[in-house]
């Protein structure tokens, strides 16, 4: 063994061996092993990586370090540690007394001290003299060599195995420049066979190497900073293994012993499937729905765009419904949706709350709401509102993204509430008596929204109600009515009929003629005309309004077919009327002469059931749209829309049918076996009152579908004819789960109709019912369009 020795002045030996670090003494008897270097920082706690280099020069020469130029700097490998060395030696003693934090570590900063001992590079170990000992070298991994050297339970774990057989380990066991680790003999004068210890000291250090591992993994950056994250877990929590990242090449080397490292790999292995799946998953196109019953704020959000909506991402508001539908990726999808619950917390809201029940009334009103919006509107307010009623009183609330826009909202529309009172003389309060006063009362509220109450008996006023503007021109025009003439009334008769045709058509040309005379003409349905203003000139407007009700013409037209009066009195016949109406400027009033008696009907029709029209056609069968369940129908053959599988519970209409049937029924379709698309199968009614069941398999809707529903319909009356029957009955095909249009299903089901009667005039087959609750609509549109035809 060699030593080193030093020649040194007291005064610097007492300054040194003050410095002298408890790492010193590993077995050997230097007298002094560092001495201070002034200008150098040891830096502790960095990541073990070159590019780290800068980053401390550039941190150390700022002044966020309170340090200074830097002349070099020298990273400890496997040591996690540097070396900075200053120009100026205060620069180093300034930072080695304050903390340091640099890419979110903390940094140990102390004064360093150089080993003088021996010398600092690898070569050293060439200098240990082993004597006469057997010493033993075995190959090993670098990274191994590495770990070994640089933690202190493995030698003893080591050492501890060699102590049986004679053995131990020298002062300096690992090289790192060779990759190799060094056993030597403790007596050899006590080993009889040289050999045989190398042999069994071979088997411990095997097995001993066997221990530990060493593998680096690489990973894709998508899943890096969760394995960055679980690296520095492991470091804190395990002290028996290295983990070194590799940022810049996202890889990860684990070394130590072996059942630690193959932890930390499974660890990975998990977090590398775990993100394999949440990416699969977020490939997928999910839709999410978000629900906010408060409509205004979704109004708010339309008018304002909705902002932050990643790529691909589609976004649907549905204000009426309180609907928000996100459609996309998932993480996308998630990301809008916490930007959108972003912004709507970030809605600003201020109410005013109003007990007044005349205010109260006129903000609950649609036209109340317009004048809010407009006042808010010339305030150059962005601002929406909502207003909830209770009993006789109300609260209005303003949104808006800008908290000084709901306040001002709120102090804007408050203080344009206002009320006012007009003095009515004696001699007109019998004027507010008239129809003349009650229009005018129907007339403010609808054109200026402002509300009147009638004089009271001790003041002789009237109190206005509404918006300021508003109010004013009101009390403009109620004075101007009080101080006209006295007021004459004239009646007139007119028919209902050309009454009604001057509300719809002539309302216009009776204002110009008010308008130009001073008077006021109100026209009532049950065919009184009244005329009220000035004596002098009711006269000269009657005889006006005389020359145009002559003009207006008359003509009746008889209804023949069943049904066709009720379906032109409501829904889409009267529709189609209206239409008539607009087009050729006419009034029609449709009215019933006599209910049709039960022996007049083509089809027997149960009390539960409600025919809606009916109609022969030219070759004499009858064809009657009924609203009802087809399963009480009494028709010769009732039509069954069925699965492929005979499964009678699978549809609405065929579950209904089997109840009343019995299960006699499905147990004949089980019997049948499965069919196909457009195919008919008959079975007998069972407890039904038919005497057949004809069973058909509708298609999904799609492109050319309704040829094979036409089919089907066509098939089902030819059976029909063949089978002798009289009557048949048939559900509204397809407008269930199968998702036919209604409106293409009545049209192929009148057409086939039809066409049936126009090609058999010699068949039995004289009645056909057509069953119907949501595709009535449709059915009955279909009605009225062949009843005018035929």
């Amino acid at each position: 063994m060699k030593w080193n020795s030093l020649s040194v002045s007291s005064a610097v030996f007492t300054s040194i061996t003050q410095n002298v670090s408890k790492e010193s003494f590993l077995g050997t008897f230097l007298t002094v092993e560092q001495v201070q270097k002034p200008s150098a920082v040891l830096v502790k706690g960095i990541k073990d990586e070159q590019f780290f280099k800068k980053k401390l020069e550039y941190y150390f020469e700022s002044e966020e370090s309170k340090g200074g130029p830097v002349k070099d700097v020298v990273i400890l490998e496997n040591r996690k540690a540097a070396v900075v060395t200053f120009e100026n030696a205060d620069d180093a003693k300034r930072v080695s007394e304050i903390s340091h934090t640099l890419d979110g570590l903390r940094l140990h900063v102390s004064v360093y001290y150089r080993e003088i001992g021996y010398e600092e590079d690898d070569e050293v170990d060439d200098e240990e003299d082993y004597g006469n000992s057997w010493l033993m070298e075995f190959p090993c991994d670098s990274h191994i060599v590495s770990f070994l050297r640089k933690h202190d339970a493995p030698k003893k774990c080591l050492a501890g195995k060699l102590r049986p057989i004679l053995g131990s380990l020298p002062r300096l066991w690992t090289d790192v420049t060779n990759n190799q680790i060094r056993v030597m003999a403790d007596n050899t004068e006590r080993i009889n066979n040289k050999e045989k210890w190398e042999k069994e000291c071979t088997e411990v250090v095997q097995e001993f190497l066997d221990g530990f591992m060493t593998k680096s993994v690489q990973f894709s950056d998508d899943v890096w900073s969760r394995i960055e994250e679980e690296c520095e877990v492991h470091t804190m929590c395990l002290k028996s293994i290295d983990i070194q990242a590799s940022p810049e090449s996202y890889t990860v080397r684990v070394t130590g012993v072996e059942d630690e490292c193959q932890k930390v790999l499974k660890d990975f292995a998990r977090i590398q499937r775990e993100e394999k799946k949440k990416s699969k998953e977020e490939e997928k196109e999910i839709v999410k729905v978000l629900t906010d019953k408060n409509k205004a704020k979704l109004v708010l959000i339309i008018s304002k765009g909705v902002a932050g909506v990643p790529s691909g991402v589609s976004v649907m508001i549905r204000s009426h419904e309180g609907e928000i539908e996100f459609k996309g990726k998932v993480t996308p999808v998630e990301r809008a949706v916490s930007n959108f619950l972003d912004v709507l917390t970030s809605i600003n809201e201020k109410s005013i709350h109003v007990t007044e029940k005349h205010f109260a009334k006129i903000l609950a009103s649609s036209d109340g709401g317009e004048k809010v919006r407009c006042i808010l509107r010339k305030e150059g307010l962005d601002v929406v509102h909502e207003v909830t009623v209770k009993g006789s009183e109300c609260t209005m609330v303003f949104y808006s993204l800008d908290a000084d826009a709901t306040e001002k909202a709120a102090e804007h529309v408050q203080a344009s509430l206002t009320t006012q009172s007009i003095p009515v003389p004696k001699t007109k309060l019998s004027y507010l008596q008239t129809d003349t006063w009650e229009a005018l009362e129907k007339k403010l509220a609808k054109d200026l929204c402002v509300l009147v109450e009638a004089a009271e008996e001790e003041t002789n006023t009237v109190v206005l109600y509404g918006f300021c503007d508003d109010v004013q021109e009101a009390s403009r025009q109620i004075g101007y009515h009080l101080g006209q003439k006295s007021v004459a009334s004239e009646t007139m008769s007119i028919l209902p009929g050309q009454a009604e045709y001057l509300i719809k058509f002539k309302v216009p040309e009776i204002k110009n003629l008010e308008k130009s005379k001073g008077v006021q003409v109100m026209i009532k349905n049950n065919g009184e005309l009244i005329i009220q203003g000035p004596t002098n000139i009711i006269h000269e407007v009657e005889s006006s309004l005389s020359t145009v009700v002559d003009s207006i013409k008359k003509k009746q037209v008889v209804i023949k077919q069943p049904g066709m009066v009720t379906s032109m009195q409501s829904g889409p016949g009267r529709l189609f009327l209206k239409d008539l109406e607009q087009k050729n400027s006419v009034y029609i009033d449709i009215r019933a002469a006599a209910r049709l008696s039960a022996s007049t009907m083509t089809t027997s029709i149960t009390a539960s059931q409600t025919p809606a029209g009916s109609f022969t056609t030219p070759k004499g069968t009858s064809i009657t749209l009924v609203e009802g369940n087809i399963e009480q129908e009494t028709a010769d053959v009732i039509v069954n829309s069925i699965k492929f599988d005979m499964d009678l519970r699978a549809g609405k209409v065929s579950a209904a049918i089997a109840e009343v049937a019995g299960p006699q029924l499905q147990q004949e379709c089980t019997k049948i076996g499965e069919m196909s698309t457009g195919e008919m199968k008959k079975t007998d009614g069972f407890n039904l009152q038919c005497q057949k069941i004809y069973h058909v398999v509708c298609p999904d809707w799609g492109p050319a579908k309704e040829q094979t529903l036409s089919r089907l319909m066509s098939q089902c009356l030819e059976q029909a004819h063949q089978d002798g029957v009289s009557s048949i009955a048939f559900p509204a095909l397809g407008t269930g789960n199968l998702k036919f249009p209604k409106d293409v299903v009545a049209d192929v089901m009148f057409k086939e109709a039809l066409q049936f009667s126009a090609k058999n005039s010699q068949t039995k087959v004289k009645a056909s019912s057509l069953f119907g609750n949501n595709a009535l609509i449709s059915y009955s549109m279909n009605f009225i369009s062949y009843s005018i035809i035929f």
